[in-house]
């Protein structure tokens, strides 16, 4: 009986303790995954580690310094535009419409880091 890796599929050798395919950890009791006749059937049991985001944490980092909960939330790029962006519209404060477009940044950034965490959450995002 062959025995299949339970995340990728793929056959495994004889006395493998990993998937040679993806390195994922083959406890030392195997599934047959030819139970139904089929060989290339398996039964795919992904386990997600999901790394928990708390959206309160997230909107105070963006609150604090903006883009900084989208850095939290693992979006660096997104969050360092964000802080560069608004630093600008700060650094022009003597024209009008850079320190309202910072505001908007700022205001954005809290929603966004806020969303984001939940959706992260939730397994959505």
């Amino acid at each position: 009986m062959d025995n299949y890796c339970p995340n990728c599929g793929k056959k495994l050798e004889e006395e493998s303790d990993f998937c040679s395919n993806c390195g994922t950890k083959i406890s030392s009791e195997k599934v047959d995954n030819t139970e139904k006749g089929n060989e290339s059937t398996y039964e795919q049991t992904k386990v997600y580690v999901k790394d928990e985001k708390s959206p309160g944490l997230a909107a105070v980092l963006s609150f604090l310094i903006i883009g900084l909960g989208q850095i939290y939330n693992g979006e660096i790029a997104k969050g360092l535009i964000l802080l560069v962006v608004s630093y600008i519209c700060v650094a022009l404060f003597f024209l009008i419409i850079p320190p309202i477009i910072a505001v908007i940044l700022w205001i954005y950034a809290i929603y966004d880091a806020y969303n984001t965490a939940k959706s992260i959450n939730e397994g959505i995002y």
